[in-house]
């Protein structure tokens, strides 16, 4: 596992809240994605709006995607997010349905052995047609229950509507911003995805 710079939930939900709250209490983000440009694409908003509230975000690379580390770099910088440190786990594409233990893992040495209170896993949801995205909502979910964390997991903008996701219009900067560090004309008006809530409530009950 390279390193470029370092800074038990259900499937499905069972309670929802939008920006507002997860906002409010997240300290620190654990962002997990299959490559980089599917994460900056579809989470790199919500990314901005949580940095911009203080969260310290750190991001795990599962694989390089088709772009070099240069450029990976370069499309963080150009979304404002030049400092957040990346960690490359380097599998091959697809990422095999057995890796969810190194993923695990991976996460695990991330987020250390005792994490402060206010830690959130960013993940990307489960698709039916990209078993890729599975391993990783799966590994994810097990860390959220292991550190008993919130756990966001984001959609594409051309995802089937799921009645529990939660919308997030960007601001203007926002999209600017995406439209830059993607190299798009242009970039949907919001962002999708859903937070699960039982994981914190389990550790108040703890």
């Amino acid at each position: 596992m390279s390193d470029t710079r370092r800074t038990a939930a259900p499937d499905n939900p069972a309670s929802l809240g939008g920006p507002a709250p997860v906002l409010e209490r997240v300290h620190r983000v654990v962002a997990l994605a299959v490559e980089p440009f599917e994460l900056l694409a579809e989470a790199g908003g919500l990314l901005l709006r949580l940095a911009a509230h203080g969260a310290a975000i750190e991001v795990l690379l599962v694989t390089d995607g088709v772009c070099s580390s240069t450029t990976v770099a370069r499309r963080f910088s150009r979304l404002g997010l030049r400092e957040v440190p990346r960690i490359r786990l380097g599998l091959s594409r697809p990422v095999p349905r057995g890796a969810g233990n190194d993923v695990l893992a991976a996460l695990s040495e991330i987020v250390g052995f005792d994490p402060d209170p206010g830690l959130a896993m960013l993940a990307p949801a489960p698709l039916t047609v990209r078993t890729e995205r599975a391993v990783l909502s799966r590994a994810a979910r097990l860390a959220a229950g292991i550190y008993h964390t919130d756990l966001i997991r984001y959609l594409p903008a051309d995802a089937p509507v799921r009645q529990w996701a939660t919308r997030c219009p960007l601001t203007a900067e926002e999209a600017r911003r995406k439209r830059y560090a993607l190299g798009l004309p242009a970039v949907p008006a919001d962002e999708r995805f859903f937070v699960d809530h039982t994981i914190p409530a389990q550790r108040a009950g703890s």
